[in-house]
Protein backbone atom coordinates (compact mmCIF):
# COMPACT_ATOMS: atom_id res chain seq x y z
CA UNK A 1 0.00 0.00 0.00
CA UNK A 2 1.47 3.47 -0.86
CA UNK A 3 1.81 5.88 1.87
CA UNK A 4 0.78 9.46 0.36
CA UNK A 5 2.11 12.35 1.71
CA UNK A 6 -1.06 14.51 1.95
CA UNK A 7 -4.76 14.18 1.36
CA UNK A 8 -5.93 13.62 -1.67
CA UNK A 9 -6.81 17.01 -3.68
CA UNK A 10 -4.21 18.23 -1.91
CA UNK A 11 -1.10 18.05 -3.83
CA UNK A 12 -0.88 21.48 -4.21
CA UNK A 13 -0.64 22.78 -0.89
CA UNK A 14 2.26 20.15 -0.04
CA UNK A 15 3.49 21.18 -3.64
CA UNK A 16 4.28 24.54 -2.50
CA UNK A 17 5.20 23.39 1.31
CA UNK A 18 7.95 21.12 -0.64
CA UNK A 19 6.69 18.72 0.89
CA UNK A 20 9.22 15.72 -0.54
CA UNK A 21 7.41 11.90 -1.13
CA UNK A 22 4.87 10.55 -3.39
CA UNK A 23 2.04 12.59 -4.88
CA UNK A 24 -1.16 11.10 -6.35
CA UNK A 25 -0.47 13.27 -9.72
CA UNK A 26 -4.15 13.71 -11.15
CA UNK A 27 -4.62 15.45 -14.27
CA UNK A 28 -5.27 18.68 -12.51
CA UNK A 29 -2.33 18.47 -10.99
CA UNK A 30 -0.20 18.00 -13.63
CA UNK A 31 -1.59 20.72 -15.64
CA UNK A 32 -1.11 23.04 -12.84
CA UNK A 33 2.77 22.08 -12.61
CA UNK A 34 3.36 22.17 -16.38
CA UNK A 35 1.78 26.02 -16.83
CA UNK A 36 3.07 27.33 -13.85
CA UNK A 37 6.72 25.54 -13.01
CA UNK A 38 8.22 24.33 -16.60
CA UNK A 39 9.92 26.91 -18.54
CA UNK A 40 13.12 26.77 -20.34
CA UNK A 41 13.79 22.92 -20.18
CA UNK A 42 14.46 21.03 -22.83
CA UNK A 43 12.27 20.43 -26.10
CA UNK A 44 9.31 18.30 -25.57
CA UNK A 45 9.24 14.62 -27.29
CA UNK A 46 5.72 14.06 -28.39
CA UNK A 47 6.41 10.64 -28.43
CA UNK A 48 7.76 10.11 -25.16
CA UNK A 49 4.73 11.70 -23.77
CA UNK A 50 1.89 9.49 -25.56
CA UNK A 51 4.34 6.15 -24.62
CA UNK A 52 4.04 6.81 -20.89
CA UNK A 53 0.34 7.89 -21.02
CA UNK A 54 -0.59 4.77 -22.78
CA UNK A 55 1.76 2.98 -19.74
CA UNK A 56 -0.25 4.99 -17.54
CA UNK A 57 -3.94 4.57 -19.52
CA UNK A 58 -3.13 0.82 -19.57
CA UNK A 59 -3.22 0.43 -15.41
CA UNK A 60 0.64 -0.31 -16.06
CA UNK A 61 2.34 2.55 -14.41
CA UNK A 62 4.25 1.85 -11.44
CA UNK A 63 6.10 3.92 -8.38
CA UNK A 64 10.13 2.57 -9.15
CA UNK A 65 11.45 5.83 -6.80
CA UNK A 66 12.59 7.50 -10.33
CA UNK A 67 11.95 11.32 -8.93
CA UNK A 68 10.20 14.32 -10.71
CA UNK A 69 12.96 16.66 -9.35
CA UNK A 70 11.83 20.59 -8.76
CA UNK A 71 13.53 23.12 -7.47
CA UNK A 72 12.19 25.14 -4.46
CA UNK A 73 13.98 28.55 -5.94
CA UNK A 74 14.29 29.69 -9.24
CA UNK A 75 15.33 33.17 -10.75
CA UNK A 76 11.38 33.50 -11.54
CA UNK A 77 10.66 33.12 -7.31
CA UNK A 78 8.87 29.85 -7.60
CA UNK A 79 9.79 26.62 -7.88
CA UNK A 80 10.74 24.98 -11.52
CA UNK A 81 10.45 21.49 -12.55
CA UNK A 82 14.04 20.70 -13.70
CA UNK A 83 13.58 16.71 -14.17
CA UNK A 84 9.84 14.78 -15.14
CA UNK A 85 8.30 17.65 -18.11
CA UNK A 86 7.76 14.29 -20.05
CA UNK A 87 5.69 12.24 -16.65
CA UNK A 88 3.77 15.69 -16.28
CA UNK A 89 2.65 16.23 -19.20
CA UNK A 90 1.47 12.65 -20.02
CA UNK A 91 -0.36 12.52 -16.85
CA UNK A 92 -2.27 15.94 -17.74
CA UNK A 93 -3.76 14.14 -20.29
CA UNK A 94 -3.91 10.75 -18.38
CA UNK A 95 -7.70 8.96 -17.64
CA UNK A 96 -6.13 8.36 -14.25
CA UNK A 97 -4.14 9.59 -11.08
CA UNK A 98 -0.97 7.97 -11.20
CA UNK A 99 1.68 8.17 -8.20
CA UNK A 100 4.97 9.61 -8.86
CA UNK A 101 7.42 10.86 -5.77
CA UNK A 102 8.65 14.29 -5.70
CA UNK A 103 11.73 15.81 -4.70
CA UNK A 104 12.91 18.92 -4.30
CA UNK A 105 16.33 20.57 -4.31
CA UNK A 106 17.12 24.21 -3.48
CA UNK A 107 17.55 26.15 -6.86
CA UNK A 108 17.97 25.53 -10.15
CA UNK A 109 21.80 26.75 -10.85
CA UNK A 110 23.75 25.35 -12.95
CA UNK A 111 26.01 23.35 -11.35
CA UNK A 112 22.63 21.51 -9.54
CA UNK A 113 20.92 20.88 -12.94
CA UNK A 114 23.56 19.50 -14.81
CA UNK A 115 24.18 16.85 -12.82
CA UNK A 116 20.33 15.56 -13.71
CA UNK A 117 19.20 12.75 -16.36
CA UNK A 118 22.81 12.50 -16.74
CA UNK A 119 22.80 8.47 -16.75
CA UNK A 120 22.59 6.24 -19.94
CA UNK A 121 18.95 4.99 -20.22
CA UNK A 122 17.77 1.44 -20.86
CA UNK A 123 16.65 0.59 -23.67
CA UNK A 124 13.67 -2.33 -23.41
CA UNK A 125 16.40 -4.87 -24.43
CA UNK A 126 18.06 -3.78 -21.33
CA UNK A 127 15.08 -4.23 -19.20
CA UNK A 128 14.50 -7.98 -20.42
CA UNK A 129 17.84 -9.06 -19.38
CA UNK A 130 17.23 -7.86 -15.73
CA UNK A 131 13.42 -9.30 -15.93
CA UNK A 132 12.50 -12.25 -13.97
CA UNK A 133 13.60 -14.53 -17.24
CA UNK A 134 16.45 -13.16 -17.05
CA UNK A 135 16.78 -13.04 -20.95
CA UNK A 136 20.43 -13.73 -22.00
CA UNK A 137 22.06 -10.71 -23.74
CA UNK A 138 22.20 -12.19 -27.44
CA UNK A 139 18.41 -12.68 -27.36
CA UNK A 140 17.51 -9.87 -25.52
CA UNK A 141 17.17 -6.82 -28.77
CA UNK A 142 16.35 -9.91 -31.17
CA UNK A 143 13.11 -10.59 -29.22
CA UNK A 144 12.32 -6.31 -28.07
CA UNK A 145 12.95 -6.10 -31.89
CA UNK A 146 10.31 -8.90 -33.16
CA UNK A 147 7.94 -7.42 -30.24
CA UNK A 148 7.67 -4.39 -31.94
CA UNK A 149 5.89 -6.33 -35.42
CA UNK A 150 4.59 -8.79 -32.79
CA UNK A 151 2.46 -6.38 -31.46
CA UNK A 152 1.32 -4.27 -34.86
CA UNK A 153 0.76 -7.83 -36.14
CA UNK A 154 -1.47 -8.54 -33.12
CA UNK A 155 -3.34 -4.70 -33.55
CA UNK A 156 -3.50 -5.95 -37.15
CA UNK A 157 -1.99 -2.82 -39.04
CA UNK A 158 1.67 -2.08 -39.73
CA UNK A 159 1.66 1.81 -39.67
CA UNK A 160 4.20 2.95 -42.31
CA UNK A 161 5.86 5.81 -39.74
CA UNK A 162 7.84 4.21 -37.64
CA UNK A 163 5.78 4.04 -33.81
CA UNK A 164 7.97 4.04 -30.65
CA UNK A 165 6.44 1.10 -28.37
CA UNK A 166 7.08 1.39 -24.26
CA UNK A 167 9.70 -0.91 -22.80
CA UNK A 168 6.25 -1.88 -20.77
CA UNK A 169 4.01 -3.54 -23.47
CA UNK A 170 7.24 -4.30 -25.08
CA UNK A 171 8.26 -6.55 -22.52
CA UNK A 172 4.87 -7.83 -22.15
CA UNK A 173 4.62 -9.15 -25.53
CA UNK A 174 7.83 -10.91 -25.14
CA UNK A 175 6.69 -12.81 -21.75
CA UNK A 176 3.94 -13.63 -23.60
CA UNK A 177 5.29 -15.54 -26.34
CA UNK A 178 8.69 -16.69 -24.38
CA UNK A 179 7.90 -20.16 -24.62
CA UNK A 180 7.86 -19.89 -29.02
CA UNK A 181 11.08 -17.56 -28.70
CA UNK A 182 13.38 -19.44 -26.95
CA UNK A 183 12.30 -23.15 -28.22
CA UNK A 184 12.61 -21.62 -31.76
CA UNK A 185 16.10 -19.58 -31.62
CA UNK A 186 17.64 -22.67 -29.46
CA UNK A 187 16.25 -25.16 -31.83
CA UNK A 188 18.98 -27.17 -33.22
CA UNK A 189 19.99 -27.13 -36.82
CA UNK A 190 20.12 -30.35 -39.04
CA UNK A 191 23.43 -29.17 -40.14
CA UNK A 192 25.18 -29.41 -36.71
CA UNK A 193 23.73 -30.07 -33.62
CA UNK A 194 25.34 -28.21 -31.63
CA UNK A 195 24.83 -25.07 -33.41
CA UNK A 196 21.03 -23.71 -32.87
CA UNK A 197 18.92 -22.77 -36.37
CA UNK A 198 18.83 -19.36 -35.98
CA UNK A 199 22.24 -18.79 -35.36
CA UNK A 200 23.49 -20.17 -38.80
CA UNK A 201 25.55 -17.98 -40.82
CA UNK A 202 22.96 -17.28 -43.14
CA UNK A 203 20.37 -16.68 -40.98
CA UNK A 204 22.54 -13.44 -40.16
CA UNK A 205 22.60 -12.80 -43.63
CA UNK A 206 19.20 -13.27 -43.97
CA UNK A 207 17.95 -10.95 -41.35
CA UNK A 208 17.48 -12.61 -37.92
CA UNK A 209 14.30 -10.39 -36.34
CA UNK A 210 12.79 -11.19 -40.08
CA UNK A 211 13.27 -14.69 -40.10
CA UNK A 212 11.97 -15.07 -36.28
CA UNK A 213 9.03 -12.98 -36.56
CA UNK A 214 8.00 -14.86 -39.98
CA UNK A 215 8.35 -18.26 -38.18
CA UNK A 216 6.08 -16.37 -35.30
CA UNK A 217 3.29 -15.94 -37.55
CA UNK A 218 3.34 -19.24 -39.06
CA UNK A 219 3.70 -21.05 -35.62
CA UNK A 220 0.40 -19.48 -34.83
CA UNK A 221 -1.14 -20.24 -37.87
CA UNK A 222 0.28 -23.82 -38.23
CA UNK A 223 2.28 -24.77 -34.81
CA UNK A 224 5.72 -25.03 -33.58
CA UNK A 225 6.94 -27.39 -36.07
CA UNK A 226 5.89 -25.63 -39.14
CA UNK A 227 7.45 -22.82 -38.31
CA UNK A 228 10.71 -24.79 -37.04
CA UNK A 229 10.70 -27.00 -40.68
CA UNK A 230 10.49 -23.88 -42.91
CA UNK A 231 12.98 -21.93 -41.43
CA UNK A 232 15.36 -24.47 -41.65
CA UNK A 233 14.12 -25.46 -45.41
CA UNK A 234 15.04 -21.70 -45.76
CA UNK A 235 18.58 -21.71 -44.10
CA UNK A 236 19.86 -24.19 -45.24
CA UNK A 237 18.44 -24.85 -48.92
CA UNK A 238 19.38 -28.14 -50.06
CA UNK A 239 16.94 -30.34 -52.21
CA UNK A 240 14.99 -27.75 -53.40
CA UNK A 241 14.03 -27.58 -57.12
CA UNK A 242 14.74 -24.57 -59.37
CA UNK A 243 11.00 -23.27 -58.98
CA UNK A 244 10.63 -23.90 -55.24
CA UNK A 245 9.25 -20.96 -53.46
CA UNK A 246 11.71 -21.30 -50.69
CA UNK A 247 14.85 -21.64 -52.95
CA UNK A 248 13.48 -18.16 -54.92
CA UNK A 249 13.17 -16.46 -51.20
CA UNK A 250 16.16 -17.62 -50.10
CA UNK A 251 17.58 -16.27 -53.41
CA UNK A 252 15.96 -13.11 -53.12
CA UNK A 253 16.88 -12.54 -49.61
CA UNK A 254 20.54 -13.42 -50.33
CA UNK A 255 20.31 -10.69 -53.02
CA UNK A 256 19.13 -7.90 -51.09
CA UNK A 257 22.00 -8.60 -48.66
CA UNK A 258 24.30 -8.09 -51.38
CA UNK A 259 22.57 -4.93 -52.42
CA UNK A 260 21.09 -6.14 -56.30
CA UNK A 261 17.74 -5.11 -55.04
CA UNK A 262 16.68 -1.45 -56.29
CA UNK A 263 13.23 -2.53 -55.47
CA UNK A 264 13.36 -3.75 -52.13
CA UNK A 265 15.29 -0.27 -51.65
CA UNK A 266 12.35 1.85 -52.49
CA UNK A 267 10.31 -0.11 -50.57
CA UNK A 268 12.72 0.14 -46.91
CA UNK A 269 12.03 4.17 -47.48
CA UNK A 270 8.54 3.93 -46.16
CA UNK A 271 8.69 0.27 -44.24
CA UNK A 272 11.25 -1.47 -41.57
CA UNK A 273 13.71 -3.40 -44.14
CA UNK A 274 13.01 -6.53 -41.48
CA UNK A 275 9.06 -6.22 -41.71
CA UNK A 276 9.79 -6.30 -45.44
CA UNK A 277 11.76 -9.24 -45.56
CA UNK A 278 9.13 -11.02 -43.23
CA UNK A 279 6.84 -10.59 -45.63
CA UNK A 280 9.12 -11.84 -48.37
CA UNK A 281 9.14 -14.95 -46.40
CA UNK A 282 5.40 -15.51 -45.52
CA UNK A 283 4.68 -14.81 -48.92
CA UNK A 284 6.65 -18.24 -50.22
CA UNK A 285 5.68 -20.36 -47.00
CA UNK A 286 2.12 -19.40 -48.58
CA UNK A 287 3.01 -20.57 -52.17
CA UNK A 288 4.72 -23.28 -50.86
CA UNK A 289 1.97 -24.79 -48.82
CA UNK A 290 -0.55 -24.25 -51.92
CA UNK A 291 2.40 -26.36 -53.90
CA UNK A 292 2.71 -23.22 -56.11
CA UNK A 293 5.87 -23.06 -58.17
CA UNK A 294 7.98 -19.04 -58.62
CA UNK A 295 10.09 -18.11 -60.99
CA UNK A 296 10.54 -14.47 -59.27
CA UNK A 297 9.53 -12.69 -55.81
CA UNK A 298 7.62 -9.12 -57.08
CA UNK A 299 6.52 -7.12 -53.65
CA UNK A 300 5.09 -4.27 -53.46
CA UNK A 301 4.10 -1.70 -50.45
CA UNK A 302 0.38 -2.85 -50.81
CA UNK A 303 1.25 -6.54 -50.61
CA UNK A 304 3.51 -6.34 -47.36
CA UNK A 305 0.38 -6.16 -44.52
CA UNK A 306 -1.53 -8.97 -47.09
CA UNK A 307 1.28 -11.50 -47.16
CA UNK A 308 1.66 -11.56 -43.21
CA UNK A 309 -1.40 -10.81 -42.00
CA UNK A 310 -3.39 -13.17 -44.15
CA UNK A 311 -1.10 -16.40 -43.80
CA UNK A 312 -4.10 -19.15 -43.80
CA UNK A 313 -4.78 -21.92 -41.21
CA UNK A 314 -3.98 -25.57 -42.41
CA UNK A 315 -7.66 -27.07 -43.05
CA UNK A 316 -9.00 -29.07 -40.07
CA UNK A 317 -11.90 -31.31 -39.89
CA UNK A 318 -14.55 -30.12 -37.07
CA UNK A 319 -14.88 -33.03 -34.73
CA UNK A 320 -18.53 -33.07 -33.46
CA UNK A 321 -19.20 -33.90 -29.91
Amino acid sequence: MINYVHEDGKQIEAFHHHIEGVYLVTPEFATYAIANHNWDNRPIKDQRVTDYRNVMNAGKWRLNKERCIFSKRSNKGKERLLSAQHRMLAAAGALQAVPMELAFLEDDSLDLVNTIDGGIPRTASDHLIFSEKAIPKKYANLFTMVAKFGIQKDEGAFPKKHRHTSSVFLNAWVMENIEFLTKFVEYPSPVNADCALIDEKQAYAYGKTAIVFAAYIIYKAWGFDEAASFAEKLIIGDNLGADSPILVAKNYLMQIKLGYVRAFETLTKTRPSSLCKAAVICKAFSRYKRNETMKIIRLQEKDIEKEILQIEAPQTAVVES
